[in-house]
């Protein structure tokens, strides 16, 4: 049993159970997200499509690295 002052650690497998889920949503996300930039661009290559895909990844990685800076900074206050 923990002191009251102390939180109790959260559960190993439950923090990974939910990282995967977290990472299959975005991976579905993106895929999603890509097929729709993709079409309104039909005739668009296979290089063109790359680009697309690198594009929405890329701010998808700056907005989560965004949200985390301010999460971190807030609880460092």
């Amino acid at each position: 049993m923990s002191s009251p002052e102390e939180p109790e650690q959260p559960d190993q497998q439950a923090t990974g159970a939910r990282r995967l889920i977290w990472a299959g949503g975005t991976v579905v996300a993106l895929w999603f997200i890509v097929d729709g930039l993709s079409g309104l661009w039909p005739g668009a290559g296979a290089l063109a499509r790359l680009l697309i895909a690198v594009a929405v990844v890329v701010v998808v990685l700056a907005v989560v690295l965004g949200t985390v800076s301010v999460l971190r900074r807030d609880r460092a206050d």
